[in-house]
């Protein structure tokens, strides 16, 4: 019996050899740095067998974990990325349409804010013209007081000069 527990414990520690070589050829394949097989080769079992250096029925036979392993990365990891992606691309698609919306109503204000500038440039001008109007007749008012005033002092001088008695 001792050479059967011998040959059992030996293939053991060559099925874990093995198991860890499987790991490390799906490890250098996924990270783009493997040794036997061209770089960018893709997570196939084919290609971990070569990394790994074994023949790839070893795998179906022996490393079921290791096959499921591959499976799962194969099915999962292009899918969540491409579900990721069209999930991203949705909320980029919703803020666009969040900023088109936002755009057009910029759009409003602003031509409404030009109505309200021009008005408000017509009003401007048309106060300045009444100021000036206003300015105009003020000045003619002064000058009509002006010349009403002189003329009162003229003939305020001139009754004071009668008034008052001459001294020699």
């Amino acid at each position: 019996m001792a050479p059967t527990a011998a040959f059992r414990a030996h293939k053991l520690r060559m099925m874990e050899k093995t198991h860890g070589e499987l790991q490390s050829a799906i490890s250098r394949i996924v990270n783009g740095r493997p040794r036997r097989v061209p770089k960018g080769s893709k997570l196939t079992v084919n290609n971990v067998a070569k990394e790994a250096g074994v023949d790839r029925s070893t795998i179906y036979k022996f490393h079921s974990a290791i096959l499921s392993d591959i499976q799962s990365r194969n099915s999962t990891t292009p899918k969540a990325v491409l579900k990721e992606k069209r999930s991203e691309l949705a909320q980029a698609t919703e803020r666009v349409k969040g900023y088109r919306q936002m755009t057009q109503e910029a759009q409003a204000d602003k031509e409404k804010l030009l109505q309200v500038n021009y008005r408000l440039n017509q009003r401007t001008k048309d106060l300045e013209k009444l100021l000036e109007q206003r300015d105009k007749v003020i000045k003619e008012l002064q000058k009509k007081l002006n010349a009403r005033d002189s003329g009162k002092v003229a003939s305020l001088e001139r009754s004071a000069a009668r008034k008052l008695p001459v001294h020699r």
